[in-house]
This record gives C-alpha cells, structure tokens and sequence, in this order.
C-alpha cells in the first residue's frame, strides 16, 4: 500500500517517468493501430496487457489493476481509431461511383 500511494504522490508532484513507461504508451497504441482491424481484440489484448507488465515491473499495486486495465483500453483504443478511420477512408473512395466525362 506505500508504494501506491508513493506513486500517487510522485505524480502528484509531477514527478517523471521512467524511459520504460514513456514507452509503453507508444507501445499500446501500436498495438491498437496493428490490430485495429479486429478492434475487439484490440481493446481486451490493451485490458490485459498493460496491467501485466506495470504489476509485473512493480510501478503499480494489484488494487489499482482495474485504473491500469482501463488506461490500456484507452491506449489501445487510440489505434484502434486511426486504423478504423483509414479503413473507412479506403472503403469510401474504393466504393465511389467513377463519373463519366
């Protein structure tokens, strides 16, 4: 439980973060744009993900799995939604009518 609420009060003072968390946000978001095709994967590969590794690297407590399963969703989601955007981009403009002149 002190290690949570140190946690808690090191980024309450703007504390900063580790190279390896810096890179775990990319990481997440990578895996939302590899996956976003099949979004729901997506989004439960993100939920179990990210709790995994910041538990299994002790920056966080196991009480806060449910906080940390949430923001590996919104990680993930992120990707998701730029993959999904460009896949509707694709469809629109292949599925367009060719005008005669």
């Amino acid at each position: 439980m002190d290690n949570e609420i140190q946690f808690v009060a090191h980024r309450a003072r703007g504390g900063v973060e580790s190279a390896a968390e810096v890179a775990m946000i990319p990481t997440m978001i990578l895996l939302g744009l590899v996956l976003g095709r099949w979004w729901r994967t997506a989004l439960l590969a993100g939920a179990i993900i990210w709790p995994v590794i910041v538990v299994s690297d002790d920056s966080i407590g196991v009480s806060v799995i449910p906080a940390a399963a949430m923001l590996g969703v919104l990680n993930a989601a992120a990707g998701v939604v730029v993959t999904q955007a460009v896949l509707w981009l694709v469809r629109s403009v292949r599925h367009r009518p060719v005008r005669a002149h």
